[in-house]
């Protein structure tokens, strides 16, 4: 299961993290959090995290 953009941004702001700050906890851009948070036009997720940021952010989702 991919997470979907609200569920990114839920676990950004439940932190506190800036973009940037929780980038660099992925080893991505701000930019690249900032477009796993937003739709395209026809409402899918302009990106999609993969690889070793996918199962970092399904384990963190997991937590309390």
């Amino acid at each position: 299961m991919t997470p979907s953009p609200n569920d990114i941004f839920a676990l950004r702001r439940r932190r506190g993290e800036s973009r940037a700050r929780f980038g660099r906890r992925f080893a991505v851009t701000a930019r690249a959090i900032e477009s796993w948070e937003q739709l395209d036009p026809a409402g899918r997720p302009r990106r999609t995290p993969r690889g070793l940021a996918l199962a970092k952010l399904r384990t963190l989702l997991r937590q309390p």
